[in-house]
């Protein structure tokens, strides 16, 4: 008898655990649903605009869509990407190796703060974008867009653009 109740005890801590684990992965995963729809509306993009500002790109997922968006001549999508220049000569930074390959990238001395992409006419935020893979991301509404398309038009306006010459000098100093 004692047993049999400790077998029933036993058998629903286990549906309670699947039960909790399933809860967990699902919060997990629609945290992580506007990056996983963000990435997606990046490798569409046709005929359209990207435009990120990020501190930096750790992130080898999104460094590779931002490429392959880039190279992609069939779907003529116009790339820039806003950083701050101290982050670009981390190590791990992904930066250097876009402008390489000639992503137009440019340089701005402005604080920190959350991460924005503009693809088309959609956009996001995430204080950790580009810093670490699947980052909580929230959409911007219309009017954040507007401000931050400004914001985009005069960073890239006023600063110069980092050449493949000089990414290629930076990424020697580097990997010293």
């Amino acid at each position: 008898m004692l047993e049999q109740s400790a077998r029933a005890a036993a058998d629903s801590m286990r549906k309670c655990l699947l039960i909790l684990a399933g809860l967990c992965s699902s919060v997990s995963s629609a945290q992580n649903s506007e990056y996983e729809r963000m990435l997606e509306a990046l490798e569409v993009s046709s005929h359209g605009r990207v435009l990120i500002f990020a501190p930096t790109i750790f992130d080898i997922h999104l460094a590779n869509s931002i490429r392959q968006t880039y190279l992609d001549r069939v779907r003529n999508t116009k790339v820039k990407l806003v950083t701050i220049q101290y982050y670009n000569y981390l190590a791990k930074s992904t930066i250097l190796s876009l402008a390489v390959i000639n992503v137009p990238i440019y340089e701005v001395q402005t604080p920190a703060a959350d991460g924005i992409i503009i693809i088309d006419n959609q956009g996001w935020k995430g204080r950790n974008l580009g810093k670490v893979p699947n980052p909580n991301m929230e959409r911007l509404s219309v009017q954040e867009i507007n401000n931050m398309l400004l914001w985009f038009n005069k960073a890239t306006g006023k600063n110069t653009r980092i050449t493949q010459y000089e990414a290629l000098d930076r990424l020697k100093q580097v990997l010293k």
